[in-house]
């Protein structure tokens, strides 16, 4: 066996999307414009209704660290809680990311991930289908149960396989694991003396440990459940513990610092800096900023992406951004004319004045995309977007055979039907690559008459030519981007690149980092060459704080911990 050294040459540890030898393709069964397909909803913003203050509340923002949520958690559901390995909203998964621990963590503020602090070592096969996992000694669930290897077999097996605990749809595991008990994971195995954990892999996958560091595969307790194998309680090993959420005029949970929390940990361990802290749900017709501004909440993620720069100006406030790990683009069906030729794609990409649509809908939060991973994702490339160029936009055509425009079909541009973090204002951003396309003689009408079901079941079905399209990632892995859209011919746009596909297939089964990087840096170079499709941006995402909060790290995913956030001294 091998040591695996997890400092910063783990960001080679990244997620294979498609698991690789199989015969179909594992989907996830949530569209990939979801609000919850990445276990991350969008953050809800309100739409322009009336601010009603909230009821009187016992906690006070600038005393306790409350977080204003755009939503309700699914967890507040008595049928579900907080469990983790049955949640995917945004609401949630940052509940559970403060009370729970995974094998694996992402760093702050970064897609790599790291041991966890509770690991002592791992070390894997020549082969890297059997990993050896060592634990520190003397490790406790906030209720005193020892976190050991038995308890995290235990989790494996709950997770994995049908039976008395497995209580719920556990949609993360089937997605990235392939099912019940999936074909990835052969067998997890528990030493004698409590110490040590053992996974074998069917096959290789390098990115086990980015998947595992996932909020939703949290370590729960065996002693969380009932008689029958239902989840009935919170326990887990993170820096918090929970109380039981309060639905009432205002519907909130409260988190306490868990005492077993740096226990046997190393000293660099951090304590949670505030106890306790308060997660409230704004309601429809609350907006966050007016809320922190009131004294209401402390931090928010509920921000209406337009008074982001009024916000900017204000010394009550401070904003921190999550890193781009989202992109939007424009998809070209090439199994209908006119997008099966080369010229016509390369015509609209360079008709598209993608730096002013990003400087005049993005409100400060977008940047012009080049390349289809964003910046956040590991083996991005810094590049240029496609030049602004429509007198070239115009030669294309001519070369198509479509010169002055003549003979070019009218085209309908699907608007995406409801607002994302990297569509603030869907229809403007329709209008404004309406207006490109006819300064090159073209005629495009926009539609949005589809209901999202509608829309997302026709455009599966490969029945829209041009529409608007986007991706939010969840774990950071390329592949999570360029397996799920280019490792296979979908039907959406019936782009086909038979090379591109086998060097796709190629880095998900490499772990070793230049390697990998190398393989998907020449995979978006062929899929900006083939012009597959049209990027059009990356979009960071604000939390704003009281100026008064400090050490609020963002994550790319959304789901950051707060237990090194505190006041400054008064």
């Amino acid at each position: 066996m091998r040591q695996k050294y997890l400092g910063l040459c783990l960001i080679t540890v990244w997620f294979s999307f498609l698991l690789t030898g199989c015969s179909s393709e594992v989907t996830p069964r949530l569209s990939p414009l979801s609000a919850t397909a990445s276990g991350l909803a969008q953050n809800g913003t309100p739409t322009a209704v009336p601010n009603l203050p909230l009821p009187t509340f016992a906690y006070k923002a600038d005393k306790t660290f409350i977080f204003g949520l755009a939503q309700e958690p699914v967890a507040f559901n008595d049928q579900v809680g907080l469990d983790p390995a049955n949640l995917t909203d945004h609401s949630s998964l940052l509940i559970v990311r403060q009370l729970y621990e995974t094998l694996f963590q992402f760093k702050p503020g970064l897609m790599g991930v790291q041991q966890a602090a509770f690991v002592r070592s791992v070390t894997y096969s020549e082969d890297e289908l059997t990993y050896a996992i060592k634990l520190l000694r003397g490790i406790r669930f906030s209720d005193g149960k020892p976190l050991d290897a038995n308890a995290i077999k235990f989790n494996f097996e709950r997770w994995s396989k049908e039976g008395v605990y497995h209580k719920g749809d556990f949609q993360t595991w089937r997605t990235y694991f392939g099912g019940f008990p999936g074909d990835v994971i052969d067998s997890v195995q528990a030493s004698s003396d409590g110490i040590t954990v053992r996974i074998q892999l069917k096959r290789k996958m390098a990115s086990l440990f980015q998947i595992l560091a996932m909020p939703q595969f949290g370590l729960v307790s065996p002693s969380a459940f009932d008689e029958n194998g239902y989840f009935a309680r919170p326990v887990g090993s993170g820096p918090y513990i929970a109380e039981r959420p309060v639905r009432g005029d205002l519907h909130y949970v409260v988190l306490k610092s868990n005492p077993y929390y740096t226990e046997e940990r190393p000293s660099t361990v951090q304590h949670p800096l505030l106890s306790p802290l308060v997660v409230l749900v704004l309601r429809p017709n609350q907006d966050g900023l007016s809320e922190i501004r009131r004294g209401t909440i402390s931090a928010t993620d509920k921000i209406r992406p337009e008074d982001v720069p009024e916000a900017r100006k204000d010394p009550s406030l401070n904003l921190v951004y999550r890193d781009p790990l989202n992109i939007a683009f424009l998809s070209l069906n090439q199994s209908r004319p006119p997008f099966n030729q080369l010229e016509v794609r390369q015509a609209f990409a360079y008709a598209i004045d993608v730096r002013t649509l990003v400087s005049k809908y993005y409100n400060g939060l977008g940047e012009p995309a080049a390349l289809f991973l964003p910046p956040a994702v590991y083996a991005s490339v810094a590049a240029e977007p496609y030049p602004y160029d429509p007198e070239r936009a115009k030669q294309l055509l001519d070369s198509a055979g479509y010169a002055g425009g003549a003979g070019f079909p009218t085209l309908d541009l699907w608007v995406l039907p409801v607002p994302r973090s990297y569509y603030p204002d869907p229809s403007k951003i329709a209008q404004a690559i309406r207006g490109d396309l006819a300064n090159i003689g073209l005629t495009v009408n926009i539609r949005n008459d589809k209901e999202w079901p509608n829309f997302i079941e026709d455009r599966n079905q490969g029945k829209l030519t041009l529409f608007m399209n986007g991706w939010q990632g969840s774990n950071g892995d390329p592949d999570e981007f360029l397996g799920y859209f280019f490792g296979q011919t979908r039907t959406e746009d019936s782009y086909e690149n038979v090379t591109l596909q086998e060097l796709i297939k190629k880095g998900q089964e490499t772990s070793d980092l230049l390697n990998r990087r190398q393989i998907y840096r020449e995979a978006q170079e062929m899929i900006a060459n083939d012009f597959a499709v049209i990027p059009l941006a990356y979009v960071r995402s604000p939390v704003a704080l009281r100026s008064d909060l400090r050490d609020y790290v963002p994550h790319p995913s959304g789901i950051e911990s707060w237990s090194g956030v505190s006041f400054s001294p008064k």
